[in-house]
């Protein structure tokens, strides 16, 4: 295998008792990961591969003062005797860690080229190489597993384009949001025009020049078109807490994907967690909790289905 060590770290999952080792592997200068398994002497046949939800998230799921360790807690109960996992960091941390970060060269196709290269740099270790995409890393995994993965899981994506989920989160979550304003910043960005953001701080840092290419690029990717051209085995799985993508989003990829399966889990937020319904304090509160892990029964579909589909 094509590896660079970096350290071992030797953690126990507690609902199955088997030892899941860490072992950091980069693929690349800007792609640095973990890879969790039994260890060497146990490699499993197969590679389940983790891509991580917008901003500048980490492998483990965490972003800059909201560490919740999400994907952490996802491998390692998905990691065993049956499949290895690996999960990366975005590429804007380790650019922003060398001061090469320039925002607005960033595109969405990059994380899709990121993750493609993920997957060919497995591909001969592994028998199958399922991706499993959370959040906007859902859409970049079911364009990047296209033709190279064996089965795709989607967790908490989106079943629209980003500009329509974004109208919604705005409306629904931002006290003081200006729906005029957002109708019109929004469909320039469809039109494929940049400009000099104006209004409340929030608009001027939401639609900064900066990012306004990543989001033209973003935009053209319909989540419900993409499913749709998937051939291998699909899952698609919502909690019925998420704040931010609502299961009528696992609804439309499902409808686009009719021969997905779709699994909602009770009481799970964004961030996989159990919060107690309609509280929506507790279930922001759980952002920030590190210690809490992700639900069983999220880790137990995923098991069931890749059970199936990859054997």
């Amino acid at each position: 295998m094509k590896t660079i060590v970096c350290s071992v770290v030797l953690l126990i999952f507690s609902a199955s008792f088997s030892q899941v080792v860490t072992r950091d592997i980069a693929v690349s200068d800007v792609l640095p990961g973990t890879l969790f398994s039994q260890g060497e002497a146990h490699r499993a046949a197969h590679l389940i591969i983790l891509i991580a939800g917008s901003g500048p998230t980490d492998r483990f799921g965490n972003v800059p003062g909201a560490k919740n360790n999400s994907l952490r807690f996802l491998a390692e109960g998905l990691a065993g005797e049956q499949y290895d996992v690996y999960s990366y960091d975005k590429r804007i941390l380790a650019l922003a860690g060398t001061g090469k970060l320039r925002e607005e060269d960033l595109r969405f196709d990059d994380f899709i080229a990121d993750a493609r290269e993920v997957i060919r740099f497995f591909r001969k270790d592994y028998e199958r190489i399922a991706v499993l995409g959370h959040s906007e890393g859902s859409l970049i995994g079911m364009v990047a597993a296209r033709g190279i993965a064996d089965a795709f899981v989607s967790v908490a994506g989106a079943g629209r384009p980003i500009d329509r989920i974004l109208e919604r989160q705005l409306r629904e979550n931002v006290p003081g949001s200006d729906s005029v304003l957002t109708q019109h910043y929004l469909s320039r960005l469809r039109q494929g025009e940049t400009f000099i953001p104006e209004g409340p701080a929030l608009y001027t840092k939401m639609f900064r020049e900066s990012v306004q290419p990543y989001m033209i690029s973003w935009m053209n990717y319909d989540p419900a078109k993409e499913i749709g051209k998937l051939t291998v085995p699909v899952l698609i799985v919502n909690g019925t807490e998420d704040l931010q993508v609502k299961t009528t989003e696992a609804g439309l990829l499902h409808r686009a994907c009719p021969a997905s399966e779709l699994v909602l889990v009770e009481n799970m937020n964004h961030v996989l967690k159990e919060t107690e319904p309609g509280n929506r304090a507790a279930n922001l509160m759980t952002y920030y909790n590190p210690e809490l892990p992700v639900m069983d029964k999220l880790l137990v579909e995923i098991r069931r289905f890749l059970n199936t589909s990859l054997h």
